[in-house]
């Protein structure tokens, strides 16, 4: 059995779970309405929401830049390896989230319905994210269904 990482590398670990968080916060603006508590994550995350968002090529850079600086690299950790991947693939599903919704005939995404898919996309990702990064803080793989199985078998040893 392998022994938990330092701490140092716990919390580099949990730093790419910010690109998912990004994406899951936008799904949001029914629950910040409706809980002002929720707005707090848009107070502490908002400065780095607008310098991500802010140019349509920094999303783009910052996922091939981990894929190929961190999940790709053997000289890193594979605990580190392994939450950057994760944190890559629970990007892509808080994506096509945010796509199904978008292709949802207009009465259905101006509706309840569509309000309860952005609330289940927004803590979806949310919740996995934290989910992720408290396991991670601890020393410890986060265990996704589906996706940690995936992210087993892309990275290597």
């Amino acid at each position: 059995m392998e022994e938990k990482p330092n701490a140092l590398w716990r919390v580099l670990s949990c730093l790419p779970y910010l690109v998912p968080l990004m994406s899951g916060l936008a799904f949001g603006s029914e629950l910040y309405e409706r809980f002002p508590l929720f707005n707090i994550l848009i107070l502490v995350f908002g400065p780095l929401l607008q310098a991500y968002y802010g140019n349509p090529v920094t999303p783009f850079i910052v996922f091939f830049a981990l894929f190929l600086i961190v999940v790709r690299s053997t000289k890193l950790p594979h605990f580190t390896r392994f939450n950057a991947l994760q944190s890559i693939l629970l990007d892509i599903c808080a994506m096509l989230g945010g796509l199904i919704i978008q292709y949802l005939p207009f009465e259905i995404q101006y509706s309840w319905m569509g309000s309860l898919c952005n609330m289940l996309v927004f803590i979806t990702s949310t919740g996995a994210v934290f989910y992720s990064v408290f396991f991670a803080l601890q020393g410890k793989y986060p265990d996704i269904p589906t996706i940690s199985e995936a992210v087993y078998a892309q990275v290597q040893r």
